[in-house]
Order: C-alpha cells, then structure tokens, then sequence
C-alpha cells in the first residue's frame, strides 16, 4: 500500500522497549515508531507481523538490522531506525490504516526474548443516549444514565443543564432533584475519547417537571354589540399542561378558547373558565353584557300553482321591540335577482297576489329595525326565507332541432317522476325505446331561463335529447314526450319534416309542418283549387261575361263565416276558405281598413293563350280584402276567405257545391269530406304543447 499524499495527522508515538506485550491505540492516518531495547545489543534483533488473532501472514518478517525485507506488505510504509549506543532498535509504521495495519507487531532477540505491540485503532465514541428521562415531581429526586456507544481506549463524562456545566457531575450517572420553574430545561451529556479529546459525543434531553394549576386567568369584552365575534380567552400554568373547559348561558368549549360568531341577547351573562390536570385544578369567572337590534325569521309554507291567500309571516326579536318594517323584497330561484318589492302589512306580513303562480318562486326578505345598529352600522336588519315553491305540473320552456338531435328543454317542480318519448303515426303510438335508429338521452340537469313578472332568471331545469343514426330516421315524424310528475302532466308533440342539407354536409336542420295534417292534406288543397278555376273558366265561357252576376276572376271577395253543412266545429283538422262570389264590380284599389281587418292574399298563374285571341296580363300577386268581420285563422297564421256551404246535398251521384252567397250561383263541386293541414315552408315547425293539471 502505498503512503498517503495527505496524512489527517502526524503522531508519532515512541513506545519503550520492555519485556511483555503492551496495547496502544493509533488514530487513521497517523504514525506509529515502536522501539525494542535488545539487552545484548542491536546484533541479531529483528521485527515480524502477525494479525490480531495471532495468525502470521505468507511473510510476516518486517526487517532485521537495517535491511527491510521487500516481501512484507507494507514495507514501503515501514521506516528502520537502531541506535547501536543504547541498543534501541525501532520501525516506525506511517499514515496507520485502521483496516490494514491493525495487528501484532514482535520485536525478538537471539537469545529468544520478545516484545509484543498490539496496535489497534483509535476511535469513538460515535454516539451518546441519556436513559430515565421521565416525568419527574417537582421537590422530589430524579436519575438519569449518560451511555457512550463503544470507543477506544474509554470516554470520560461531562454533564450540563442549559449549556452550564455541573459541577461534580463527571459520571455516567446523574442526580437531581428540580423545581417547577426547571421544567423544560436542558440537561447535556458529553462523552470524550480518552487519548483523543476531538473525539466526542453528546446527547440533550428535556426535563419534565410535573406540578399542579397555578395563576389561572379568563379574558374577554365586557359590553358587545349583537352580532360581533367575540372571544373568551383562558391560560393558566401546570404540568402536564392543563385541559380547559369555558361555560356561557348557553355555548361552552373544552378548549382555552370560546369563539362566539354574531353573538345574540342570549349569549350574555357570566362565563366561568376551569383549569386542571392531574396535580390540581383552578376556575376564574368574567361576565359579559349584548345590546343587540332585531333578529328576523321568516315563516312560510310551500304552495301549488293557483293557491289563494299565500301568507309570509315576519318574526323580529331585538330589544327595544319597537319595530319599522319595509317592503319586501322578492329573490329569483338564483338567489341574487331581485324580481320585485311588494309592501309589508302593519305586522309585517306579506300576502302573495291570487292565485299564486310559478313566477311567484324564489326567496323572500323582511326588513326590519328598532333603531340599533348591527355590526356593520346598519339599521335594516333582514330575515329570508328559504327557497319558497310553487309546485306545479312540468313545464316545456323550449327545443331545437340541431343536425340529428331533437332537444327539448323542460322544468318541474316538484322534480319529475318519469320522461317518455313515444312516435305518432295518426292513431298509432309507438315506444321510441323500441326504436333501434333512435337513442333517447337520460334527461340531464341544465339550466333554463324563465321570466319572473318581467325579470328574466335562471332556473334549474332538465335537457332531454333524441339522436338519429340518419336523415331518415328523423325526418317526416312525428314525436310526443309526456314529462309527469305528482302535480300533474305536459304533453309536447313535435313533426319534423325534411332536414336541411347547406353545401359542405349537414349544419343545420329546419322542422317541417305542423302537428296535425302534412304534405298529402296541402297537395289536395292544390288540386280542389286548380279544379275550382277550371270549372270556373269554362262556365265563364259557356254563359258569357254578362250572365247576372258574373265577375272577373280578380274582383273576387270574401265574407264572413257562413252556416252550413262543412267540417265538424269540434274537429281538429283546419277549416279551409270558401268562396262567395259579390257582384260584378269596377276594378278599384281597396280603401283602407280599420286595425285588424286582414287581406287575403291570392296567387294568380298567366292565363293560357286561347282561340279567341292573348289573354289579358295579370300581376302574379293580387290582395284581396276580407268581407266579413270573423275571418278563420288557419294554424299556419293565415287568414281565409269566407265561404257558404249548400244546405242542399246533391242527389245519388251529384257533387257537393259551393254557391256565391249573393245568388246561390253555382262555382264548382268539392269534395268536403276531405280535410287537410296546408302545406308548410320547408323551414315551418310544427309543434303543441297540452298541459294537465
């Protein structure tokens, strides 16, 4: 092994030779000189090596003389010295490694004498522990144990209590008998190497004096405002350290400290605070006084749509109990919007508008004072009641249709007891769940938006949605959803009719046609109207223009409705117009009507080139006004013509007729038993909504 660049230290030890065998303690890094007096002079001593355990190695010869022998391990690390004068022949071991140069170093002479060296390193200790640390009386005796991990040679003790050395105290043991106030005091142990002052260890522990309560107190505001938050504070001495109890009129802690957030009239009165532990206990008591303005509830009962005589009662409790109320004020479902302020009555009540309805929803605030201030310098005190509902049966608030989803938004309260979608084809009514190209969606909570007298608020609500695998899984149908709950049901029925399909794929689809009737019923429209102006035309032609009573196409008007026979009143298909035909007239702008009176706007085609010659140009567009005063309103928002119905029925074989009211002049057969809805713009919805309570 070669000799170290950096030696931690340079100790030389110089060790007598003398008969026997001696141990020493060497530190890593130093150098060791072992010195052997030969009593017959330096001649013929020499130096050998063995381990610890006494086993030698494969060359345990170090040197004799002055000659080294280069086999030894560390040779290069061993130094010969002699002094030929006292005969002292010595090596000298540098840069000691405690892993490899630990051993039996054996100085021996001719005539058999021998010196042995055992050398060890030196070391430790590493750590130190205090034993017996335990909670100890005040005025009685304690022990504790200072205990060094192992170190060689042996460690010396030293104690000191909060870094002021004891006197005497130069064992591993330690006596004491403390006082209250060394409760928490530092108590150290210093162990040191022997040899080796630099090497030490310590440990600190902290004494744990036990006594009883002493100098207890209990803090707190003597005069509080109602409302404020106020703090009970109590400490006190001891060990162990005391548990706490604080009691007031009415809220009590088992802390040392009482947290009173608004603190009311009730809280006042005295508050006692109690210390103990297991030596002893003490109690101290404070009293505290609460002026306080009003506090306010309110009272109410939860309603159904249409109730009469809904009554919100107002209670305040405040000293001096002479109060001032103002209006109410009442809070949408979103608990900030304020709908409306509605006056109080001379006891503070309020009674709600008959009937009550949905908008009437929300919370509901009393205001009140007695002329003390709240915690904020206020004078109002307010009182409000918790969410108030008017039940009702479930309500649809809008849909859409979008791409190939069909949504419908809805509310109910109470909540809703079941959703079902169903397809309506005339009388037939099937389950959509049965429907493998449609899905229904679990309705999902939304948000809806409803108006509360003329403030628009936010509402919870449900979505429900259909999805369509295609175009035509969703296109010319018909659908009912029915939403229950235990107010009572709403029906909604929506047709679709052909989905728009803008350049670049599907964006976006538009409802087709209303919830009764369709594109048959409008194409039979057409076709009873293009035979009307035939037969008209040809009768034109075979009676003359002069026949009585005879007007040109566009001078047409309309009247009122007429008694006839016709649809049934009850039925629920649309009442189509009918025709009277006035008498021949000059051509003339219609004057102007009053408010309300309606025209009826007709669609004229050019008429044909004939035999006799070009017939006269017409605008596409003619108005014509309404006669009567009790124009029919079709469900697609037109007006009608007026019309007369024959009350004589044809014979076996004949037609049913329109006559002109004026002449009972004979237009056209027509065919009444048919009915239809009129045909719809491709971008028309359809849809009606039926609510049962």
């Amino acid at each position: 092994m070669g000799l170290q660049s950096v030696f931690l230290s340079s100790l030389l030890l110089v060790l007598p030779g003398l008969h026997g065998q001696e141990t020493k303690y060497v530190r890593t890094n130093s150098d060791v000189k072992l010195s052997c007096l030969a009593p017959s002079g330096v001649i013929g001593v020499s130096w050998h090596y063995y381990y610890l355990d006494g086993t030698a190695p494969d060359n345990p010869d170090i040197a004799d003389r002055d000659n080294k022998y280069s086999e030894f391990e560390h040779s290069d690390r061993i130094l010969v010295t002699f002094d030929t004068v006292n005969a002292v022949y010595a090596i000298t071991l540098q840069a000691f490694d405690g892993t490899t140069d630990q051993g039996r170093y054996q100085c021996r002479w001719p005539d058999g004498g021998t010196r042995t060296f055992i050398v060890k390193l030196a070391f430790g200790p590493t750590s130190v522990t205090i034993h017996g640390n335990k909670p100890i009386l005040a005025g009685e005796k304690g022990t504790l144990t200072c205990e060094a991990s192992e170190a060689k040679p042996a460690v010396t003790f030293k104690w000191s209590k909060d870094g002021i050395r004891i006197e005497g105290a130069v064992t591993s043991i330690l006596t004491l008998m403390p006082v209250y106030t060394d409760n928490g005091a530092s108590i150290t142990c210093v162990a040191t190497n022997t040899n080796y002052t630099d090497l030490t260890a310590s440990d600190t522990v902290t004494l744990n004096v036990q006594y009883g309560v002493r100098a207890t107190t209990i803090t707190a505001p003597s005069v509080v405002t109602e409302g404020d938050t106020v703090l009970v504070k109590c400490s006190s001495d001891g060990n162990p350290p005391p548990t706490f109890s604080i009691k007031g009129p009415k809220q009590t802690s088992n802390t040392n400290t009482l947290k009173i957030t608004n603190i009311d009239r009730s809280d006042a009165g005295d508050y006692s605070c109690t210390a103990i532990n297991s030596r002893g206990e003490e109690t101290k008591t404070t009293n505290i006084k609460v002026q306080y303005p009003p506090d306010v509830s309110v009272k109410y009962t939860n309603v159904t749509e249409n109730d009469t005589g809904v009554v919100f009662r107002c209670f305040p409790n405040g000293e001096p109990q002479i109060y001032t109320f103002s209006p109410w004020t009442h809070i949408g479902p979103d608990g900030h919007t304020v709908i409306r302020q509605l006056p109080a009555e001379s006891n503070g009540g309020l009674t709600l508008p008959d009937p009550v309805t949905y908008e009437d929803s929300g919370y509901y605030r009393c205001t009140v004072n007695n002329g003390v201030t709240g915690r904020s310098s206020q004078l109002d005190h307010i009182g409000q009641s918790g969410y108030f509902i008017v039940g009702g049966p479930p309500k649809i608030e809008h849909n859409e249709v979008e791409g190939l989803s069909l949504k419908v938004w809805f509310f109910s309260v109470p909540e809703y007891t079941s959703v079902q979608w169903n397809i309506v084809d005339g009388s037939t009514v099937s389950n959509i769940d049965s429907q493998s190209d449609i899905k229904v969606s679990t309705p999902t909570t939304d948000s809806v938006k409803r108006t509360f007298h003329n403030k628009t608020v936010l509402v919870p609500g449900y979505i429900t949605t259909l999805t369509f695998q295609n175009k035509s899984a969703a296109e010319f149908r018909t659908y009912r959803l029915t939403v229950d709950n235990i107010k009572g049901q709403v029906v909604f029925v929506k047709q679709i009719g052909k989905i728009s399909e803008p350049k670049g794929g599907v964006e976006s689809s538009s409802d087709v046609g209303p919830i009764i009737g369709g594109v048959v019923g409008g194409l039979l429209v057409v076709a009873v109207i293009a035979v009307l102006v035939y037969i008209f035309i040809r009768r034109r032609k075979r009676n003359g223009e002069k026949r009585n009573g005879m007007l040109d196409d566009e001078n047409l008007g309309s009247q009122g409705p007429q008694s006839g026979p016709g649809p049934d009143p009850n039925d629920n298909m649309p009442l189509y117009a009918e025709v009277n035909k006035p008498k021949k007239t000059a051509q003339t702008s219609p004057a102007p009507l009053p408010d309300g009176v309606v025209y009826a706007e007709v669609i004229k085609k050019p008429k044909q080139k004939g035999k006799h010659g070009k017939a006269r140009k017409t605008s596409d567009n003619e108005t014509y006004q309404s006669a009567g005063q009790g124009q029919v309103r079709n469900q697609d928002g037109l007006m009608y013509s007026d019309v007369t119905f024959s009350n004589n029925l044809p014979k076996k074989g004949g037609d049913l007729v329109v006559h002109g009211k004026e002449n009972q002049t004979i237009y056209t057969g027509v065919d009444f038993t048919k009915t239809a809805a009129p045909i719809p713009s491709k971008d028309q919805s359809g849809e009606t909504i039926y609510e049962n309570n």
